[in-house]
């Protein structure tokens, strides 16, 4: 196989891991399963790259040491009339959002806000690196990460922020 396939050959399996994952992917894990160098999944992401901001409706999201393949944010609402599950329980957003407006929030907070379901939500949502812990005086604090901005498209400002949330959290207390 010419070095040109293989390039092309890693390109598809990239596509379809990121597509497949719907969820930001490190470059470690796609280094490790598809037996690749980083270097060289870093030069053929950044290939695709150029591809989606040319004429398409994916888009290539670049965080910090992960990327994620998904529908540009203008085209969201076509796409969500076809979505089958979402990236997160509507249980879990909820608590992802009350740490966004409320942040830094401690889980005794959060748990009197929304029950001992918060454990889990909490190790997952650092799991994938969308909220963080730091320490306060001896108390664990959370707040969602640049990688939460950046997925959501929702503006860094913490009043455009509350905004926004307060607007979310109103229509999922409607639709419950």
């Amino acid at each position: 196989m010419s070095k040109q396939n293989d390039k092309t050959s890693l390109k598809m399996k990239l596509e379809a891991a990121l597509l497949a994952s719907g969820r930001p992917v490190y470059i470690e894990e796609l280094s490790n399963i598809l037996k690749v160098k980083p270097k060289e999944i870093k030069e053929a992401l950044d290939s695709l790259k150029k591809i989606y901001s040319e004429d398409s409706a994916l888009e290539l999201v670049e965080f910090k040491d992960s990327y994620m393949l998904r529908i540009k944010p203008e085209l969201a609402p076509v796409a969500k009339k076809f979505a089958e599950r979402p990236f997160l329980s509507r249980s879990m957003a909820k608590t992802l959002s009350l740490i966004a407006y409320y942040g830094p929030v401690s889980v005794k907070e959060l748990k009197e806000k929304r029950g001992s379901i918060v454990y889990s939500h909490v190790k997952a949502l650092e799991k994938i690196r969308l909220i963080k812990k730091e320490e306060t005086n001896g108390q664990k604090m959370y707040s969602v990460t640049d990688d939460f901005f950046k997925l959501f498209n929702v503006p860094q400002s913490k009043d455009e922020l509350k905004k926004t949330l307060f607007n979310s959290l109103q229509q999922l207390e409607g639709k419950q």
